[in-house]
């Protein structure tokens, strides 16, 4: 129950937050992504993550799975699509894509590549030459 004195008030601010509530689910994965961006090559972790956005890791974890994601879905999602732009469009060597992505090595890249796209980054790449 709200005074009459309130309810004026109340409606005035309650379309704003219902808008900033509703743009901020999908901002939040978008301004994560646009945070490992900037860290690289170092890959950001929850924690860290949390401290950029003003907010504790709790909080980020839990307004995340809110919206039905996590920050190791979003991190292992980024690195995907970046390995696949990497391997699609240079010539760079797996072992850089791996560093670069924040991999301790390149076994460790593979296996994350072939869990992520069904196949290992090699053959991913050779399948996007053309036969002869």
């Amino acid at each position: 129950m709200r005074a009459p004195g309130e309810v004026a008030r109340w409606m005035r601010l309650a379309p704003a937050s219902i808008i900033e509530v509703l743009m901020s689910g999908t901002q939040l994965p978008a301004r994560i992504i646009g945070l490992l961006q900037q860290s690289m090559p170092h890959l950001l972790t929850l924690e860290e993550a949390a401290a950029h956005l003003a907010m504790s890791p709790r909080t980020l974890h839990r307004k995340l799975a809110s919206q039905g994601e996590s920050f190791q879905q979003i991190k292992d999602g980024w690195r995907l699509r970046i390995a696949v732009q990497r391997l699609s469009c240079t010539d760079m060597p797996v072992k850089q894509i791996a560093a670069e992505l924040g991999f301790s090595d390149q076994a460790t890249f593979r296996r994350a590549f072939a869990q992520w796209a069904g196949h290992p980054p090699g053959h991913y790449r050779q399948s996007l030459v053309p036969e002869s």
